[in-house]
């Protein structure tokens, strides 16, 4: 293992090496900003939605960031309540890793509050996040996007579900998709980038949570420098279909004005 090579070449104990990476982990996630949704800055905010306008053709304005999660694999955790809480759909334990990013697969923002066990949905509703735009900070005409794992509202547009739709709402969903698949292609490159995610971290929930938080970081920067070099030719900027976590269909409680408006300029 490479720690192994570099535990004997530098003459340090193993327990010395984790120190020091632990150490630097704590240091990029207390001296490396995550973006964040700029609520109150709507030069910028406009700036994330002509990124998703773009994305969808020029067709849909407005959205300003696409929301999914990822189930961040894990060992059975030892030291919590509830190992079994952390046992997901996919027969595997795991953290609920629930992010958005914005058109150039820059994470703006991210929550590890729950285990793997947890809904999307439920996930997404105790993140710091969905309460900022609930209590209204989000200003009106702009949106977040996302599958239907979310329950559909003013703030959050999602695809119908079904199929033999009609026309203006298969419509509508294809163009939803362009946009959705941002944040599938942004957590293709986020794991094909950091390969530890490929397996199971063998760290409880706490430590897993700075070591993502690092790396979340760290892909921030390389996509904003645009360093591209170790995801040639791996497939990762193409459509994610599977990366992340699948979860049934949430119902809405009926129509918002957003979807209907997004549906009628595609009719």
């Amino acid at each position: 293992m490479l720690f192994q090579c570099l535990v004997g070449l530098h003459h340090v104990s193993t327990t010395c090496f984790y120190d020091s990476v632990y150490d630097t982990i704590d240091a990029i996630n207390a001296n490396v900003a995550i973006p964040g949704i700029p609520f109150d800055n709507t030069i910028e905010l406009d700036k994330l939605a002509a990124g998703f306008k773009k994305a969808s053709g020029g067709v849909f304005d407005g959205c300003v960031g696409a929301i999914d999660g990822l189930a961040i694999r894990i060992r059975c955790p030892r030291y919590v309540p509830n190992p079994n809480g952390y046992f997901n759909r996919k027969k595997f334990y795991s953290l609920n890793l629930q992010a958005v990013c914005d058109a150039n697969l820059v994470i703006l923002y991210y929550s590890l509050k729950c285990a793997g066990a947890t809904h999307d949905a439920t996930a997404w509703a105790v993140s710091d996040l969905h309460r900022a735009i609930e209590e209204g900070k989000l200003p009106p005409g702009y949106w977040l996007v996302g599958d239907d794992a979310y329950p559909n509202s003013e703030h959050l547009s999602t695809p119908y579900p079904g199929r033999n739709l009609p026309s203006r709402r298969s419509n509508y969903n294809y163009y939803i998709s362009r946009m959705r698949s941002t944040i599938e292609r942004c957590f293709g490159t986020f794991t094909v980038r950091w390969g530890i995610f490929q397996r199971a971290l063998s760290q409880e929930p706490d430590r897993v949570a700075q070591i993502v938080g690092s790396c979340i970081r760290l892909h921030n920067l390389c996509m904003q420098a645009k360093d591209t070099t170790v995801l040639a030719g791996s497939g990762a900027f193409e459509y994610q279909d599977e990366v992340a976590e699948q979860c049934e269909h949430v119902s809405s409680k009926g129509e918002t004005a957003l979807r209907s408006m997004l549906v009628r300029i595609v009719e």
